[in-house]
């Protein structure tokens, strides 16, 4: 089993991938946030998700990536 935990970086991420890491082989990405042993992923490019996706073939994806400045959020809802 693997499993993809897109936005790792953040922090429900992070403590997805600890805890994950001890029992399964997990990768982890980032956007904003780069991080040593993740992997840059910009979840609006499609390209580039096929192309993780294809090449990892993960069993098991966590989307726990968000967007978590409210004021910002606000100001910019696209």
């Amino acid at each position: 089993m693997k499993t993809l935990i897109i936005g790792a970086s953040g922090q429900v991420g992070r403590y997805l991938l600890k805890e994950f890491r001890s029992q399964m082989t997990v990768l982890g990405t980032y956007c904003s946030h780069k991080e040593k042993g993740l992997q840059y992923l910009d979840i609006t490019d499609q390209t580039a998700c096929d192309r993780l996706l294809r090449a990892e073939r993960p069993t098991h994806i966590l989307l726990p990536a968000a967007a978590t400045n409210v004021d910002w959020c606000e100001e910019n809802p696209d």
